[in-house]
């Protein structure tokens, strides 16, 4: 499943999973925060919030890519399956990039230490404990009410959707990531659930995702300021695009080396190439910008959101085509190597 859960993970994806989340999102906020700092001219703390901003790839402008029928005809699986999973996870963990500049801004004399304690320990692991066992504890629910005939497979909407605003409004509450606490109850739920009862959530994910996509952008395209884009120039777009599509990919071709064995040279320049920015960067976008009190977080944050929707949408059915074309090369391959 894509939005609700992963797949039962395997070495190949755990592999994928740590060093995309480790040394590339580490390797993804350097590149961003050198392009932004030398070529903008900003402060460095502001150029490093901007760059942990736009670091994490979005779980929702991702959906379209790695979902739906053409995208099952064209991207292998495991591409797809790593694309999303990626992109859930380090949504997520981007909670602690952008707390550091956060900090720094705001409380400099403690940063370190609030860090550390208040937004690593609580914020970020409290989440993901949270999170498993929240999603635990409903996937057996779940399970206990299937079971006895209880819950017909139309109810399967009414379940999954109340589960992730549950866990958001709780996590809220008690004061974690609750994006991240949500990602990682879905991908208990999903590990807990018979694997007849997950299939039927691919099923259904794709009418949610697009079903929620056109509100939530309808949204964002309101409330975007087009006035302070113009007084912006011309060269703050181009920098903050090159910021966007660069820092995927150097940080995935520097880690070429060590993912030889997941994916071949087409499918790492796809996955490189696909690091757009949305709902995530935006609700990133707009915490700075209550902590610090500095309006042009949001302003350049919305308009990195429009320049990586617009690039990665418009490319996003030629790519997976280009793909595709690639796949009888990797099948020969694979055939002609010796077992």
């Amino acid at each position: 499943m894509w939005l609700y859960g992963c797949p039962t993970a395997t070495g190949a994806n755990v592999r994928w999973i740590t060093l995309i989340i480790g040394a590339g999102m580490a390797l993804m906020l350097v590149v961003a925060t050198g392009l932004m700092w030398w070529l903008l001219g900003v402060p460095f703390l502001l150029a490093l919030l901007l760059a942990a901003i736009i670091t994490p790839t979005d779980p929702v402008v991702t959906t379209p890519v790695v979902t739906g029928s053409l995208a099952e005809q064209r991207i292998p699986e495991r591409v797809r399956h790593n694309l999303s999973s990626e992109s859930g996870i380090n949504d997520g963990a981007g909670y602690l990039f952008v707390m550091l500049p956060v900090l720094l801004l705001t409380k400099p004399d403690i940063a370190w230490t609030e860090l550390g304690t208040k937004v690593l320990l609580w914020e970020v692991v409290g989440a993901a404990i949270f999170g498993a066992v929240s999603g635990y504890l409903l996937g057996k629910l779940f399970v206990a009410v299937k079971s006895r005939g209880l819950m017909e497979e139309s109810s399967y909407l009414g379940f999954l959707v109340p589960l992730g605003l549950a866990v958001l409004g709780a996590g809220k509450l008690v004061g974690t990531d609750a994006v991240l606490a949500v990602f990682v109850a879905a991908a208990v739920f999903g590990q807990v659930i018979p694997q007849s009862d997950e299939d039927q959530q691919d099923r259904i994910d794709d009418a949610v995702s697009r079903f929620v996509l056109l509100p939530i952008f309808v949204l964002i395209g309101l409330a975007l300021p087009f006035s302070d884009w113009a007084r912006l120039g011309w060269a703050v777009p181009v920098v903050l695009l090159a910021a966007v599509l660069l820092r995927r990919l150097v940080a995935l071709w520097v880690l070429r080396p060590l993912l030889r064995g997941l994916h071949d040279r087409a499918e790492t320049a796809f996955l490189s190439w696909f690091g757009p920015v949305g709902v995530s960067a935006l609700f990133y976008g707009t915490l700075a910008e209550r902590h610090t009190g500095n309006h042009d977080i949001f302003v350049y944050t919305t308009l990195a959101i429009a320049l990586s929707v617009l690039v990665h949408g418009l490319s996003s059915a030629p790519l997976s085509s280009w793909l595709q074309h690639h796949e009888p090369e990797r099948k020969q391959q694979h055939e002609e190597t010796p077992a």
